[in-house]
């Protein structure tokens, strides 16, 4: 049995943040989708996640500086960077800004269910 966990999606793309959050609730968890970091404090402000699933190539602050200061903030909260760049490089700078994963697009939704 798969743990049931509060997750964040925080992804621009508004058919893939909706498409995502619909199968990651349909796996039994409680799910906020965002478009950008500044809504973060906005509409998730009071609640706690497990997970954030973060895109790195975000509007207004992007997905690099809000995984570092996520993990500032809550050293053991876990964080997904999900990102069409998928160079070495990327993946090294995504896991240096605190990513837990770095898991490039498109990620099938199996995986990311696992």
């Amino acid at each position: 049995m798969v743990a049931k966990l509060s997750i964040v999606v925080v992804e621009d793309n508004d058919d893939l943040r909706h498409l995502t959050c619909q199968v990651l609730a349909q796996d039994g968890h409680h799910v906020m989708g965002i478009s950008c970091a500044e809504e973060l404090e906005d509409v998730a402000g009071g609640e706690s996640a497990d997970i954030f699933l973060i895109d790195i190539n975000l509007p207004g602050e992007d997905g690099m500086s809000l995984a570092r200061r996520i993990r500032k903030a809550q050293p053991l909260v876990g964080i997904i960077v999900i990102s069409a760049r998928s160079e070495l490089q990327d993946k090294v700078q995504g896991y240096d800004s605190g990513a837990d994963w770095y898991l490039p697009k498109p990620v099938p939704f199996e995986e990311l269910s696992a």
